[in-house]
């Protein structure tokens, strides 16, 4: 357990409403990577009587669902270290209706027992460029990039 012992739940709870789901989760993720870490969006689901779903975002050292279990005969494993260590951190986006708009909100994640989830198991991210959420590069990036290649391709022939 290499965590800082620190309840990051605090950082996600305010008065701020967004208007859509995505704002909310982006909202989340930007929270996140402020604080050296990254979310992922764990699953969506919906109880029984609610209007929208919830959207539980883990962090993305946690382990994949339980439920979910690939048919690995199909499924092609790509060779990775993704750092999977088991986090138990998460936060919900969760919609409310009121006068009959949908506002949605950045709630802290609790266990059954009502213990926060809002602890890290793990060191955070010193340096934010080398996580892939922070390195995707844009449609403008990656044509720019081939176009390159290309010309110095050509050059060697």
């Amino acid at each position: 357990d290499e965590g800082d012992n620190f309840d990051y739940t605090s950082l996600f709870i305010s008065d701020v409403v967004y208007d859509t789901r995505d704002e909310a989760c982006a909202a989340a993720r930007n929270i996140a990577q402020r604080n050296r870490f990254f979310l992922v969006v764990g699953s969506i689901k919906r109880n029984q009587g609610e209007a929208y779903p919830r959207v539980y975002m883990d962090c993305n050292h946690g382990n994949r669902s339980k439920s979910y279990t690939p048919d690995l005969t199909k499924t092609r494993r790509v060779k990775s270290k993704s750092g999977k260590q088991g986090c138990q951190f998460q936060v919900v986006v969760r919609a409310s209706l009121v006068n009959g708009k949908c506002q949605w909100r950045i709630l802290g994640g609790m266990d059954r027992s009502g213990k926060s989830k809002g602890f890290h198991n793990h060191k955070l991210e010193v340096y934010s460029e080398g996580s892939k959420q922070r390195n995707a590069l844009s449609k403008e990036k990656k044509m720019k990039l081939r176009s390159w290649r290309q010309q110095i391709l050509r050059r060697e022939i």
